[in-house]
């Protein structure tokens, strides 16, 4: 499993962003003034721009794969399948935890810090009991990491049904808004 602590590791550290981090301060800035249709668009180019950095990142990661496991950590030849398929699970989950960043911002600029906290308790708690499950029952690195890919999806499902009923009157209109570039 330390296959499954090289990859996690890798992803976590060089590939997420937080470009969803600064939404936070202007969802709440525009939501105490009353722009709601500033919070859409914030939310919507943030969206894109997530989607965009995404993308890119896991193109970039699955492209490097071959690389990553050849050269840089030299991992033994009988275990590259395996962590070649790990690293292209796991180009998907960076995909998702960008996504999730934009919609897990918005529970903490309404202040609602229960709903944010009950879905990173319930989350991790499903991530690691699914893991240990998974471990016990023998499973290998591929299973772990497709198991958090769904974990970080179900989190990023929870963190945008939550977002829609915290601010129900924000829409998402998938437009990008050059103005919301200095600031975010």
């Amino acid at each position: 499993y330390g296959l499954y602590a090289l990859v996690m590791g890798f992803v976590a550290y060089s590939f997420t962003f937080t470009v969803g981090r600064a939404i936070t301060k202007y969802v709440a800035a525009y939501r105490a003034n009353e722009q709601y249709e500033r919070i859409g668009e914030v939310l919507s180019t943030t969206l894109l721009i997530n989607l965009v950095i995404g993308v890119l990142s896991a193109i970039s990661l699955a492209l490097c794969t071959n690389i990553l496991i050849t050269r840089v950590p030299n991992i033994a030849p009988p275990l590259q399948a395996n962590a070649r398929m790990a690293f292209y699970l796991a180009s998907f989950g960076l995909l998702v935890t960008m996504l999730s960043q934009v919609f897990n911002a918005v529970p903490q600029a309404v202040q609602r810090f229960d709903v944010y906290s009950l879905i990173v308790t319930c989350t991790g708690m499903l991530t690691i009991g699914g893991n240990g499950l998974l471990v016990w029952l023998g499973f290998g690195v591929q299973w772990l990491i497709a198991w958090n890919v769904m974990a970080t999806s179900l989190s990023c499902a929870a963190y945008f049904i939550a977002s829609r009923r915290l601010l129900p009157e924000a829409r998402l209109a998938f437009r990008f808004k050059k103005d919301l570039m200095t600031g975010i």
